[in-house]
């Protein structure tokens, strides 16, 4: 073989070499690649599930499929479902795979099957209770009764949330009674009781696991716990822009020994008063006097030192967030007159002429 056939001969080899590279990878791709690339024998079965929302575009997808362990290669699936155009035709839902599965079968599952539809949708306002947050519940989607998404929430087991085993329960109304987030949640329409409370707390969850919050509840020697009861209280009495200056006056009066004296949970004027105690508690357990003994009481801001029992509400993020974080003043009272203008004052004497102010006659 002379000299000029020789490097012909290897030049030819250098330029098959890629194309030769390139024909295999997508013969692999139209194949689905082997099992053993994609994790068939790379350690235990496994099988998750994998929940597509409407706006998650392929890569995600393949990000997300790998990060579970379901697959090994991420770059090679989107690879495949470029190559294969299944891209468009995948659906919305939740889907079982495992880790055996080739990329064919994988996409098969993602584009034919059908996945579960999260079509019923729930709104609950910031400051509803627990027993009107269950109302809501069981009216928007039609999968339970108020009194089952109560059980559940109160009684289930939801230990996979660290604060859950912690929140206190002596004279207390109710266990989920300011954890249940308010916000607006969309729901599967075959959900079973525990998951549609589930929504709730995975959200409450999530807000609480914001590190700036934690260590400033840690700083302050507050628990979580107390968080959401002053929550609720800041809730009821302001739920606007007064949040922070609202629960200043609470924390000054709890630094310094005061009674709380909220209306909210204690003192009534009228039937029609935003109260918890008579507007919830009572009529749930049949009036006044079925009420378990002592649990009114720990209610009683005007008798009892330091926070209520529990919640009075389900606060929202603003809330809680003013509970943790109040504005810094020296106010020990505030008053709100008819049209919602609020009136601090530090001494209790600025207090009663705030009142006048108002309306209330103090003599």
């Amino acid at each position: 073989m002379n000299k000029t056939l020789r490097k012909w001969i290897i030049i030819l080899v250098i330029l098959l070499i890629p194309v030769l590279l390139v024909g295999g990878y997508i013969l692999k791709l139209k194949k689905g690649f082997s099992r053993d690339e994609i994790g068939q024998g790379r350690g235990e079965y496994l099988e998750a599930k994998i929940e597509i929302e409407s706006y998650d575009m392929p890569r995600a997808i393949c990000d997300e499929l790998k990060e579970m362990g379901i697959i090994t290669y991420n770059q090679h699936l989107y690879d495949y479902i470029k190559e294969t155009g299944t891209g468009s035709s995948i659906q919305v839902g939740t889907f079982t795979l495992n880790n055996t599965m080739t990329y064919e079968e994988i996409m098969e599952i993602l584009t034919t099957s059908q996945g579960r539809v999260a079509d019923l949708w729930a709104t609950v306002p910031e400051g509803s209770t627990a027993i009107k947050v269950a109302e809501i519940v069981a009216e928007s989607t039609g999968l339970c009764t108020a009194e089952e998404f109560l059980e559940v929430a109160n009684n289930g087991d939801f230990s996979q949330y660290w604060w859950w085993s912690a929140i206190p329960t002596e004279n207390r109304f109710m266990k989920a009674e300011g954890y249940l987030l308010p916000d607006t949640y969309n729901f599967y329409n075959d959900s079973t009781v525990y998951e549609l409370v589930d929504r709730f707390y995975s959200e409450f969850n999530n807000f609480i696991s914001d590190q700036e919050l934690l260590d400033q509840l840690d700083s302050a020697g507050m628990t979580l716990d107390q968080m959401v009861v002053l929550g609720s209280m800041v809730q009821e009495e302001a739920g606007n822009s007064q949040n922070e200056l609202v629960s200043s006056v609470f924390h000054n009066r709890l630094a310094d020994d005061y009674l709380l004296q909220s209306n909210a949970s204690s003192y009534i004027r009228d039937d029609a008063d935003n109260n918890y105690v008579n507007n919830w508690m009572a009529p749930y357990y049949g009036g006044w006097n079925y009420i378990p003994e002592g649990m009114a009481e720990a209610y009683d801001t005007y008798a009892v030192a330091g926070l209520p029992a529990g919640p009075i509400s389900c606060p929202g993020r603003d809330a809680m967030r003013a509970a943790a974080f109040p504005a810094d003043t020296d106010y020990y009272y505030f008053v709100t007159d008819s049209d919602g203008n609020y009136y601090y004052a530090v001494t209790l004497e600025e207090h009663y002429a705030n009142c006048r102010k108002c309306g209330y006659v103090y003599d």
